[in-house]
């Protein structure tokens, strides 16, 4: 018997592409585990294509499972009911199989709703699976499948006995070539996630799943309703020391919402990372309740990125939603993690049950004191109703949902459409316009937060001008400690700059090597390095050997992302600040990305000053620099394409034309230079 499993987009009418998106790990496991057991199956993933009904047409077509199963959210629900309809008009005789938290939670309403439903199977769905492919193939009675439902011979809906969680999940892994049995028909995958935290810097992942189901009880979440286990920790760093050589990756992404409450788990894998000495680097989701001391030990052992829920700045609300935390330990956790040096992102919702506007506002304040300390600001989520959890029951009881909702009523629409229409939520004191302005201030938190740091930024800038002019090396020390004093890591930083300023060069490498620049937030990065090279610009020109260790030292503050440079030569530009770091830049190294920057920056002042002979020379050296990164790339080709209108100028043609050819070969989208180029081919013709 064939067997096709179909993966619809989650999102209707959304295409996913590209590193960000997921898997299919539900069929994923489903496919791998019939595969261990002697039955091959294929993924039919219609995620990537536009237009999943006719695609899925072509392949029913032609080639004519026996089985065909289906997988559904209560978003996609809809969407999947309509590939079950054209499945049974395909092929009439095969059986259909459907299954996923919402089909588990609504087997009496979608086996009423869906005739064309042969059989559901509830919960986790490998070994349940299994049985059942083996009971139709011996064309046995499905009353020996624990853990489905289906219609009777005579038309009554039967509901199996729950079926045990496997409690060896090492059983259920996704064995690697598993993904051979994918038919992607748009796109291909990628092995790579983005890591959390790290979107803007673009850094990929490998995922690596850890654990399943969870031990607390959240009123809105389903996800409680699975026995929490997780894999041996040894197993899990084999996976990693296996992928880490195949994808040469250094980056991971556990996946497993309740790891930091798992200490023997944490402290087993900790110590068997550095056994290995794997030097690796991943992101895990916390609670806030969690022991400070496993926070500590993630840290010192790779950890650099977190996730974790807040949900409602009001203990009462997070009391209401059986949330088990309190504000106070949200607050504990998240200064903690920042001093640690651990990207933070945190969840927030609207529109809880009890919640009432002063709550809703206690949610904002919250982000508006401690949003210095995040990654970044989030969007609200307003609470969505999912069948099966609590949340479902009291919409029922306090009339959120009427009696005669139905989840496959395909006419119902929730009250804010913009929001997954067909996805009911819970709106009870909060109207739809005060959430949405509670959503929109929420989004213009990040824009002020970032207005606030370049005000903030741009006086220090004006007190260090002043202090150094008056030469007060003492309130200039602390102005360049101020600048720090709110990032990352800030009491560390101003430790090193003490070290600086003191002349206590070995000290300040030793407390430096402990720093990893990667973890810095875009912007707290280029205030460090400005903050470091102010200090070592207080320096009388001694110890030139140590100040030299030290510019190579800090230079990994620009190394891990070149694109940095642009922003903090424009940062320094706008304040007036490019002369005050003349003297640490003389000891940067002379194929340094940045002595590349601050020679395109003096070339840039030249010409301003109608010195175009001392700009043409120097943009002449940064022509001979290797194209090692996109940033470089763009530093050169400027510098070519700027020499390029200078030769036109002086009657430098042919050489004007080969600058301009190169200037298109490291960067093909450079308008003026294309432009420029074909004016001159044409007079030239």
């Amino acid at each position: 018997m064939k067997i096709l499993l179909v993966n619809s987009s989650s999102i209707p009418g959304h295409v996913q592409i590209g590193d960000g998106g997921m898997h299919p790990y539900s069929l994923l496991f489903l496919t791998s585990y019939l595969k261990k057991n002697g039955y091959p199956s294929q993924i039919l993933d219609l995620s990537t294509s536009r237009n999943s009904i006719l695609v899925l047409n072509s392949y029913l077509n032609e080639m004519k499972p026996g089985l065909v199963g289906f997988t559904a959210t209560t978003e996609n629900r809809f969407q999947v009911w309509d590939m079950i309809s054209l499945t049974r008009r395909v092929l009439p005789d095969s059986v259909i199989v459907v299954g996923g938290h919402h089909f588990t939670y609504t087997a009496d309403a979608a086996l009423e709703a869906i005739p064309e439903i042969d059989i559901i199977v509830r919960g986790e769905g490998e070994q349940t699976l299994l049985h059942l492919i083996q009971v139709l193939e011996k064309q046995g009675d499905l009353l020996e499948i624990n853990g489905i439902s289906y219609r009777s011979k005579n038309g009554t809906v039967n509901h199996n006995p729950e079926r045990s969680c496997e409690p060896d999940i090492e059983k259920l892994m996704i064995d690697d070539d598993t993904y051979t049995d994918v038919i992607l028909p748009c796109g291909s995958y990628s092995p790579y996630m983005l890591l959390r935290n790290y979107e803007r810097e673009r850094i990929k992942a490998i995922p690596i799943h850890v654990g399943r189901g969870c031990p607390h009880k959240c009123v809105y979440c389903g996800y409680s309703n699975m026995k929490y286990r997780t894999r041996k920790p040894e197993a899990v760093v084999d996976e990693i020391e296996r992928k880490k050589k195949l994808f040469n990756c250094d980056f991971f992404h556990l996946q497993d919402p309740t790891l930091s409450k798992n200490t023997a788990f944490l402290s087993q894998f900790c110590s068997e990372l550095k056994r290995r000495n794997l030097k690796i680097q991943w992101y895990a989701e916390v609670r806030a309740d969690m022991n400070l001391d496993n926070l500590e030990l993630m840290a010192s052992n790779g950890c650099i990125s977190l996730d974790f829920a807040l949900e409602s700045g009001s203990d009462t609300i997070l009391e209401t939603i059986k949330k088990r935390i309190k504000r106070e330990q949200v607050e504990v956790l998240l200064e903690k993690s920042h001093k640690l040096g651990l990207r933070a992102f945190l969840f927030s919702m609207i529109s809880l049950p009890d919640e009432t506007e002063r709550d809703a506002v206690m949610t904002r304040q919250f982000f508006e004191s401690n949003g210095r300390k995040l990654a970044s600001i989030p969007g609200q989520a307003v609470t969505r109703i999912y069948p099966g959890t609590e949340l479902e029951k009291m919409a029922f009881e306090r009339g959120v949902l009427s009696k005669n909702f139905s989840w496959y009523d395909r006419t119902y629409k929730n009250q804010m459409p913009e929001i997954s229409a067909e996805t009911p939520l819970w709106i009870e004191h909060l109207t739809s316009d005060f959430i949405r302005r509670c959503q929109n201030e929420m989004s213009d938190l990040n824009k002020r937060k970032l207005d606030s740091q370049s005000i903030k930024l741009s006086l220090a800038f004006k007190k260090i001008q002043f202090y150094k002019s008056k030469k007060d090396t003492a309130k200039l020390h602390l102005e360049i400690l101020g600048l720090v004093e709110d990032s990352m890591c800030g009491e560390h930083l101003q430790e090193i700059v003490n070290y600086i300023v003191s002349r206590r060069f070995d000290n300040a490498m030793t407390e430096l090597k402990t720093l990893n620049p990667l973890v810095f937030f875009y912007n707290d990065r280029i205030t460090i390095i400005i903050a470091l090279m102010f200090a070592l610009a207080t320096l009388r020109k001694n110890n030139i050997i140590s100040i030299k260790e030290l510019v190579r030292k800090i230079s990994n503050f620009w190394h891990v992302f070149d694109d940095t440079l642009p922003e903090l030569f424009d940062t320094l530009r706008s304040n007036g600040m490019i002369t005050m770091l003349e003297y640490p830049l003389y000891f940067v190294d002379a194929n340094d990305s940045i002595h590349i920057a601050y020679l395109s920056e003096k070339a840039r002042l030249y010409s301003q000053s109608n010195r175009s002979d001392k700009a043409y020379l120097l943009r002449l050296k940064i022509e001979k620099y290797s194209a090692d990164s996109p940033v470089l790339s763009n530093y050169i080709s400027s510098a070519l394409f700027n020499n390029a209108v200078q030769d036109i100028a002086e009657n430098r043609i042919d050489r004007a034309i080969l600058r301009l050819k190169r200037t298109l070969e490291l960067v093909p989208e450079h308008k003026k230079a294309g432009l420029l180029l074909d004016q001159l081919d044409g007079k030239n013709g």
